[in-house]
């Protein structure tokens, strides 16, 4: 049987978010897991449901802030052992490339839309009679 769970921790205070997020992630490397984060959570595996559970406790636990969110989903199938690494490779076959892409960021102050034409600046021509 393995485990393969998604958790975040969301420390709601005035501290750097990356701060408390390390101190979070420093709390997982104290158990026998593997994880991986992710800008918007992070991928945890163990052997069993409590691992998982000890170490989204502890992570919890090591945000200093005074006020926390941690929400988490497990995803157990005890007919087969899972890995996460299995899983992200069986989408890549399926693909044909690695399941990412990295956009260039978008500049400050650049245009997002094509800008306007002379046309659509005067608006639709007028109908006159």
């Amino acid at each position: 049987m393995s485990v393969i769970a998604r958790f975040e921790v969301i420390p709601v205070g005035e501290r750097r978010m990356s701060t408390a997020i390390a101190s979070a992630l420093r709390a997982l490397d104290q158990f026998p897991v593997s994880y991986q984060t992710t800008a918007t959570d992070t991928i945890i595996e163990a052997d069993t449901s409590e691992q998982v559970f000890a170490a989204v406790q502890a992570a919890h636990q090591a945000i200093p802030d005074d006020r926390v969110i941690t929400s988490v989903e497990i995803d157990e199938d005890r007919r087969r052992p899972q890995r996460m690494g299995e899983r992200v490779a069986a989408v890549q076959r399926e693909l044909g490339h690695p399941p990412q892409r990295l956009q260039p960021p978008i500049q400050q102050g650049a245009p997002t839309e094509p800008r306007p034409t002379e046309q659509t600046r005067r608006g639709p021509p007028s109908r006159t009679r």
